[in-house]
């Protein structure tokens, strides 16, 4: 029988720093349990999942940047649910951004994300990593715990 990977987290943003400081904290936080897959456009991450789907990956968390080139963070994030229907969704918001709730509300409420936190602003940064921690546990208490 096969070893199944280790599940997949996906993180989206276009900006460098923005990408390597999530990518960097996910990896050191999370990465003995979990890989982390980073992508710099909404369209990347789209492939990336169709790929990681048709591999038989898990993917519990998908990570996306509100402001984005081409495609918004919620838009990417109501069209995982075609490829992961479990996948915690996250909506990254930069520190005092105060227009943000309400795209993330509009979203929450059409079911298009679960909830949104704020990007890392220094390492370790435990807030975000409660969120984090809090969004892997529902996914795995969903699925019943370890199969």
């Amino acid at each position: 029988m096969a070893v199944m990977a280790k599940p997949v987290l996906v993180v989206v943003a276009d900006e460098d720093t923005t990408l390597q400081a999530l990518t960097g904290e996910l990896e050191s936080r999370y990465g003995a349990h979990y890989q982390v897959v980073s992508s710099s456009s909404a369209e990347m991450a789209l492939a990336r999942l169709a790929e990681l789907k048709a591999a038989g990956a898990d993917v519990p968390l998908v990570l996306a940047d509100q402001q984005m080139p081409g495609m918004s963070g919620t838009q990417l994030l109501a069209r995982v649910r075609q490829f992961f229907p479990t996948a915690r969704r996250g909506l990254l918001i930069p520190w005092g951004e105060r227009s943000t709730p309400a795209p993330f509300l509009e979203a929450a409420a059409l079911g298009q994300l679960e909830f949104y936190l704020n990007k890392p602003e220094l390492s370790p940064d435990e807030q975000f990593h409660r969120v984090i921690t809090g969004s892997l546990e529902e996914w795995w208490r969903e699925r019943g715990r370890r199969s």
